[in-house]
């Protein structure tokens, strides 16, 4: 099983790796916060502290998840082979390519760690913050719902 050049099972280790890195990248975001007193509740009103929970911590239990999932990849071989034929399906790839690909999902990470950075310290900035997140988020998902007829 190979994916352009690489063997599958290099892609996934690269992604546990990948995914472990970013678990680190999220302490260490925590911790500067800390260090720059955000999330000062003085500041903060409670969508704004709502809404860094939310993709906070729910950025983390998804990191998560995908960690244990890529790990499960690597010790089944059938669901290792299913994966594959998944990722590889044109019809997915068109779709995902049309309503964005990797230039939208970059911008929706962008924008994902914005909100959550203006959560913390100026609640005029998040409330923008928060519009474009759900405005790119609405044309991500109808884009996708709409080439995917």
């Amino acid at each position: 099983m190979k994916t352009g050049s690489k063997p599958y099972v290099d892609v996934i280790r690269l992604r546990i790796r990948l995914l472990w890195l970013l678990v680190v990248a999220m302490i260490a975001y925590v911790a500067v916060v800390v260090l720059l007193g955000g999330g000062d509740s003085r500041v903060m009103n409670d969508s704004a502290e709502t809404m860094y929970r939310v993709i906070y911590f729910g950025g983390l239990v998804y990191v998560g998840w995908r960690i244990y999932a890529n790990k499960k990849l690597l010790k089944d071989r059938l669901l290792r082979k299913e994966q594959l034929q998944k990722e590889m399906d044109e019809h997915r790839r068109w779709v995902y390519d049309k309503s964005g690909g990797l230039f939208a999902d970059a911008m929706l990470f962008l924008l994902l760690v914005t909100t959550c950075t203006t959560a913390l310290f100026h609640m005029a900035a998040y409330a923008v913050s928060l519009a474009l997140l759900l405005a790119a988020l609405a044309l991500k998902g109808g884009l996708y719902l709409y080439y995917n007829r």
